[in-house]
């Protein structure tokens, strides 16, 4: 475009634009000094722990973890309800261990002790869905 010359897909494809050119040897590194962030507790952030965050169970998974607060088997009963002008909040969105397992084979951390609004961890082993469960 304008004045640069026309090269081939296969051209432009290496070319090394953005952050992998910034990112060449004798280039400022951006993220020297920076440390690292630690694990965020919803607990530290939030008034209460059983608000959701980002669309996400609070209560469920480690670090970077994120049980959805809407289950994958129920969300296309959520667009039918938005759609018809109901409330999704009226609707129960209870998660299944076989559903969960899709997802965490072995399960996931209850992250506070008898906090598992889902009923997840019928055993009370601090793993929802996991082997007992």
């Amino acid at each position: 475009m304008g004045n640069s010359p026309e090269v081939s897909l296969a051209e432009a494809g290496k070319a090394e634009v953005g952050q992998a050119a910034d990112a060449k040897p004798g280039r400022r590194d951006n993220s020297a000094g920076l440390k690292e962030r630690r694990a965020i507790n919803p607990a530290d952030v939030l008034a209460t722990e059983n608000l959701s965050l980002g669309g996400c169970l609070p209560q469920y998974g480690k670090a970077g973890q994120c049980l959805p607060a809407v289950p994958p088997s129920l969300s296309g009963h959520l667009q039918e309800m938005k759609k018809s002008g109901l409330d999704p909040a009226s609707m129960p969105h209870s998660w299944a261990c076989t559903e969960v397992r899709d997802y965490f084979k072995d399960g996931l951390i209850v992250r506070k002790k008898n906090a598992d609004p889902q009923k997840l961890d019928v055993n009370n082993d601090g793993i929802a869905c996991g082997a007992g469960d």
